[in-house]
């Protein structure tokens, strides 16, 4: 019997045993819980304004039009219709701020996620750089300044504390919700 009922990711006959790859389900389940809030939002602000905004100049309720006859059949004008008129002006005033949210969050989990996966290659590609130069110099072969690339290195961290800076404010006037990108990108930069 053995591994007939196991899943290839649970490292039965058609896996490699040490489970699957990519983002763990509860990030996955965050992840498509923004895509809904947004989803959600933009279906709110959609019903709260097809229901409150007046009627197109020249607009007889012909549905001899093609837009008049393709907007009767989506169902949103009949859902504004139906919907109380407090409850669509909160619904229109409301969902921008909700769109936010789920966008915000999104773009900071996307960001960190890319940032870290960046930061991982960065890392391996310096650690094989420097083990070479330690190893070149310890053969004898390469005589290492280290001082100069203690200049250089300080150089380079001011540099880029200077763009990170940048980069916040950036971000900070590009990403709708600021609190909500936070939380995405605590969550998308942690590893597990």
């Amino acid at each position: 019997m053995g591994d007939e009922g196991k899943r290839p990711d649970q490292g039965g006959a058609g896996g490699s045993g040490g489970g699957r790859k990519g983002l763990p389900r509860w990030k996955v389940a965050l992840l498509w819980g923004s895509v809904m809030v947004m989803v959600a939002a933009g279906v709110a602000w959609a019903i709260g304004a097809a229901g409150s905004s007046p009627p197109a100049s020249g607009d007889t309720g012909e549905t001899g039009k093609l837009v008049r006859g393709f907007a009767e059949q989506s169902g949103v004008k009949d859902a504004a219709k139906s919907t109380d008129p407090e409850v669509r002006n909160a619904l229109e005033a409301w969902s921008p701020a909700v769109f936010r949210l789920g966008f915000g969050f999104f773009v900071g989990f996307c960001i960190a996620y890319a940032l870290r996966a960046f930061f991982k290659i960065s890392l391996i590609a310096l650690g094989v750089v420097f083990l070479a130069l330690f190893g070149l110099q310890y053969a004898g072969v390469l005589d290492v300044n280290w001082d100069k690339i203690e200049r250089a290195y300080d150089a380079s961290a001011e540099w880029v504390q200077s763009e990170a800076k940048t980069f916040v404010a950036f971000m900070q006037g590009y990403i709708p919700s600021i609190g909500a990108g936070l939380v995405g990108g605590f969550i998308g930069f942690r590893k597990g």
